[in-house]
């Protein structure tokens, strides 16, 4: 898997070297990002217990981006 994808990323001329690891850490962003439970999350990617997602779950810069004004109107500033 791993010389799949550095020979794409060599092809797209894409110079970061990355990992195929990674885009299960994209996927499950943009799948959390989407509301999708932590539950199903779990499920899907055969995680034993909820506490191993805290590290793979990031929350996408744009879904801060949405959520901040928002949050900051709440609470006055």
């Amino acid at each position: 898997m791993q010389s799949i994808v550095q020979t794409h990323r060599y092809r797209a001329g894409v110079a970061h070297h990355f990992h195929p690891h990674e885009f299960q850490h994209q996927i499950q962003t943009s799948l959390a990002s989407q509301g999708l439970s932590a539950s199903r999350i779990q499920l899907i990617f055969g995680h034993e217990s909820k506490k191993s997602l805290k590290d793979y779950q990031r929350l996408s810069l744009e879904a801060v981006e949405e959520a901040y004004p928002e949050a900051a109107r709440s609470i006055g500033l």
